[in-house]
């Protein structure tokens, strides 16, 4: 009898200064072929970012393997690994030298200058959960992802007790995560901030090392700013069944989004009773006054809707396209980003 191979996904991010960028590069990009793995790798001067496809346990022992034989690089770096499915494996190897492993601001002074900051302190998905459920008048929630993942899923906290409020929640609404500056430099967002105990959170948590530093010195002060770490793919590894995290997690990788069972292994995920709530909504429903539930991010329609696929849900962030039902718009092509 034939076994059935499994297969897995690593994603993962460190900081940490890397001496010769150009030798881990040309290592990653010999070594992970050899070992029959697909990658896409960004690596920089500050770290590393990126995920790893394959077979599971050829995925599981590799991050064992970069421990050892790049230990300068990898020692610390939480590997988050999850199932996938063949059809979900990336396509060939991609390793490649950057400015920086999540690019925030465009001067190279001013985000070294960011980047040699104290980050924001970190919560484990378990503080960050318990955080959430005392709830308070001074929280609230700063999701740095881009408009088209905070449109699928967020963190909803929902008020504690009669006289309690729910939480507010404040979403950039941006296209991409250099379009954050821009967002904080605005006095009408930034005050959403002041005097609030702020709770930032993206996907794996890459994003909100760099921009929760960046809040911090912006506001200054005695601000205080908490990162979650891990980010929501660690919270739902520890609340799968959602927790107070709504909808689906938007991931860069060929699985597209994903739920908390999504990330266990399968004799553990038949376990959870998962929300499957879709909080998302096709826009182009949206501005002839109906609705329709939405997350398929892929080559995927609604049943009569022709332009209802992943560009018309990303198109835009402040304003939904002028269409009659059933017009397509111009699609809006996101760029790979940062987990």
């Amino acid at each position: 009898m034939t076994k059935t191979r499994s297969y897995g996904i690593v994603h993962f991010y460190d900081l940490v200064d890397i001496k010769d960028v150009s030798a881990v590069v040309e290592f990653l990009r010999a070594d992970l072929p050899a070992c029959k793995l697909q990658a896409r790798v960004k690596v920089a001067k500050e770290g590393v970012n990126g995920w790893i496809t394959g077979v599971l346990s050829d995925v599981e022992a590799y991050c064992a393997h970069l421990r050892i034989d790049l230990g300068t690089v990898f020692a610390r770096t939480d590997f988050k690994i999850s199932p996938c499915s063949e059809q979900q494996l990336s396509r060939g190897v991609k390793v490649w030298e950057s400015g920086s492993v999540c690019k925030l601001l465009d001067e190279a002074e001013a985000y070294q200058e960011l980047s040699s900051q104290d980050r924001a302190p970190h919560l484990s998905p378990q503080e960050w959960h318990e955080r959430l459920e005392q709830g308070g008048d001074d929280l609230v929630l700063f999701d740095v992802r881009n408009f088209y993942e905070t449109r699928i899923g967020h963190f909803d906290v929902p008020a504690a007790g009669e006289q309690g409020c729910r939480i507010p929640r404040i979403d950039p609404r941006t296209l991409s995560y250099e379009q954050v500056p821009d967002f904080l430099a605005e006095a009408e967002n930034l005050a959403q901030f002041r005097g609030k105990t702020v709770m930032m959170y993206c996907t794996g948590g890459v994003r909100c090392e760099r921009a929760s530093t960046l809040l911090r010195s912006t506001l200054g002060g005695d601000s205080k700013v908490f990162q979650l770490e891990g980010g929501i793919h660690r919270y739902l590894e520890s609340y799968p069944s959602g927790g107070f995290f709504q909808g689906s997690m938007y991931v860069f990788d060929r699985r597209r989004f994903v739920r908390g069972p999504d990330l266990l292994a399968p004799e553990a995920a038949v376990a959870v009773e998962a929300c499957t709530t879709v909080v998302g909504e096709c826009c182009i429903f949206a501005v002839v006054g109906e609705t329709m539930p939405f997350e398929e991010f892929g080559r995927v329609s609604i049943p009569g809707c022709s332009g209802s696929k992943l560009s018309v849900m990303k198109r835009s962030n402040l304003e939904e396209p002028e269409l009659d039902k059933g017009q397509s718009p111009e699609p809006y092509q996101i760029r790979e980003e940062q987990y």
